[in-house]
């Protein structure tokens, strides 16, 4: 926004005036309620739970969404997901693309917790 004025003493002149005025005084809030498929969040693994895995491929499970079948299964924050039904994948996309393609199934998870691997069965929500 720009402003201008004029003055009368001497003469007139006209003087530009920039103006910038930011306006922080609305916002909008957005509340959606999700039906998450298995409930957890994960990261690609770092280096060193690599070498304590002996593997590049798997999943680091960082934190759960309470009442998801991951939770029900008791799938644990720090757990790491190394196989989805047996199948291993080189990304988060292809495990995600995995689990998308048994939605409303039963899945086995391999997971690998305190140096030791076990699975969990997980039924995926729709």
């Amino acid at each position: 926004m720009t402003g201008s004025a004029t003055t009368t003493t001497y003469g007139s002149q006209t003087t530009y005036i920039p103006i910038t005025i930011n306006r922080y005084d609305y916002g909008a809030i957005y509340f959606v309620k999700r039906k998450f498929v298995l409930g957890v969040n994960w990261r690609e693994l770092n280096d060193a739970e690599r070498q304590e895995v002996q593997t590049n491929k798997g999943f680091y499970v960082t934190s759960l969404v309470s009442g998801s079948p991951a939770f029900e299964a008791d799938v644990l924050p720090g757990d790491i997901v190394l196989e989805i039904d047996g199948q291993t994948a080189s990304s988060l996309d292809g495990y995600l693309s995995m689990i998308d393609a048994h939605k409303g199934e039963t899945i086995n998870l391999t997971i690998f917790r305190n140096g030791k691997k076990m699975e969990k069965s997980v039924g995926l929500a729709r």
